[in-house]
């Protein structure tokens, strides 16, 4: 039988890597966009939770909610879980120029994605195996698939070039060695085991 998972989320980038990822393993992904309170934290697997929290009693059904981060090593993990805040004030360009003094300004992508259930049960999966280094500009090439202004500006480890400027071959060769450690992998190989648990 087929499994149906709600998705909370305004990120349509992120929905559809979801729903590619979770339609492999006989899944399907409906996006739902809810009008969700952005808590204050400093992590982003406790907004992960909070939204969770939130959304389920909205929706009044089981419902996986995803939050992401980006945390600059120089910077102490700033901005961290309030990278919106950043991106939304100084934009990628203020991390830029944060960071102008440093030699090298190693990063990484945070992600934490939530499942909650009605009844008050959650499952949480975190990951911040994605890791690189800021650009010493913005790059200006066009990623039509790109879900963060980030990718601009994110050279990731074993590459020259950011991931706004990757070619299609080589951007999925870099998203399928993340998959495996991401929030999204993680989640769905949890369905895949809560499912086989069920039926046994």
């Amino acid at each position: 039988m087929t499994q149906h998972i709600i998705f909370a989320t305004t990120n349509v980038g992120k929905a559809s890597a979801l729903k590619t990822l979770a339609a492999a393993h006989g899944i399907k992904v409906q996006q739902v966009e809810v009008d969700l309170v952005e808590p204050q934290a400093d992590s982003v697997l406790e907004v992960a939770q909070n939204k969770a929290v939130q959304a389920v009693k909205l929706l009044g059904e089981p419902v996986v909610v995803e939050d992401s981060g980006f945390a600059i090593d120089v910077l102490n993990g700033f901005p961290g879980a309030y990278i919106k805040y950043a991106l939304a004030t100084i934009g990628a360009e203020g991390l830029l120029r944060l960071t102008a003094s440093y030699s090298s300004a190693s990063c990484r992508f945070v992600s934490a994605m939530c499942y909650a259930s009605p009844d008050g049960t959650q499952h949480t999966f975190v990951d911040n195996s994605a890791v690189g280094r800021l650009a010493a500009q913005i790059d200006p090439s066009p990623a039509p698939n790109a879900w963060s202004e980030l990718w601009r500006i994110f050279i990731p480890d074993g590459y020259n070039k950011t991931l706004s400027a990757l070619r299609a071959d080589e951007l999925n060769t870099l998203m399928g060695n993340w998959q495996a450690q991401s929030v999204y992998g993680q989640f769905v190989r949890w369905l895949e085991n809560e499912s086989k648990s069920n039926l046994a």
